[in-house]
C-alpha cells in the first residue's frame, strides 16, 4: 500500500478525540483510520499499532495541560492565584456541550484492571507529573515540604472530584462551592474577581 502524506498532529489530535470519548478498548483500529483521514499503512509505519498511537495521543493530550498549568503558574501574581485559574477553568469546562471528563482519568480508570499494563502506567505516570508540577509550584510558598505534599494531594483530589462528580451533578455553582470548601487555604476571592472568571452558567 502507497503510504500518504499527513500532518502528524492532526493525527494525534484526532486520535486524542477518538479515544477520548469512546475509551481505548470500545474504539476500533478502523475508526481511528477513519477519523484521522489516514490509510492503515501509513499509520502502521508511523506509529505500528493501535496501542502504539494511543500512547502518543496520552502523552500529547498530558503535555497541553501540563503547558496550560505552567502558564497559569507563571502568569499570574502568586502560585496559589494560578492554581486557582486552573482549577476554575477546569470547572467551567464542565459546562460545555459534550463534556466528557479528562481523557488520562477516563484511560488510567478504563486501564486499572482489564486494560494492558504499559498503557496504564502511561496513564498513571502523566497524572503523578501533574502532581509533582503541583508541589514542585507549592514549595515555593510552602515552610515544609511535608505541607507542599499535603496540599498537592488534595489538589489532585479536588480535581479528581471535579471530573467525575460531574456525571452525577453537573450544577456549576455546587462543584464551584464543593471545590472552594475543600480547598479553604487557597485564594479564592481575590482569583475569582479576575476577568478571566468571570462565569455565569446558564
Amino acid at each position: 500500500m502507497t503510504l500518504q502524506k499527513f500532518d502528524y498532529l492532526e493525527v494525534v489530535e484526532s486520535a486524542v478525540e477518538l479515544f477520548w470519548r469512546k475509551g481505548y478498548k470500545a474504539a476500533s483500529i478502523k475508526e481511528v483510520f477513519d477519523v484521522a483521514n489516514i490509510n492503515p499503512g501509513s499509520l502502521y509505519n508511523t506509529f505500528q499499532s493501535k496501542s502504539g498511537i494511543f500512547k502518543i495521543a496520552l502523552d500529547h493530550y498530558a503535555n497541553k495541560v501540563f503547558d496550560r498549568l505552567n502558564d497559569d503558574l507563571m502568569h499570574n501574581a502568586s502560585v496559589e492565584i494560578g492554581i486557582c485559574n486552573f482549577l476554575l477553568r477546569d470547572i467551567r469546562n464542565t459546562q460545555e456541550a459534550g463534556f466528557c471528563g479528562c481523557f488520562l482519568l477516563k484511560s488510567q480508570l478504563e486501564l486499572q484492571f482489564n486494560g494492558d499494563r504499559e498503557l496504564k502506567t502511561i496513564a498513571s505516570k502523566n497524572l503523578k507529573r501533574l502532581e509533582s508540577l503541583f508541589f514542585e509550584a507549592l514549595t515555593t510558598c510552602c515552610l515544609y515540604e511535608s505541607e507542599a505534599h499535603m496540599k498537592a494531594s488534595n489538589i489532585m483530589f479536588a480535581w479528581y472530584g471535579v471530573h467525575t462528580y460531574v456525571y452525577i451533578n453537573s450544577d456549576y455553582q455546587s462543584i464551584l462551592t464543593c471545590v472552594l470548601e475543600f480547598l479553604p487555604w487557597l485564594p479564592w476571592a481575590e482569583a475569582l474577581e479576575m476577568s478571566v472568571n468571570d462565569y455565569r452558567p446558564f
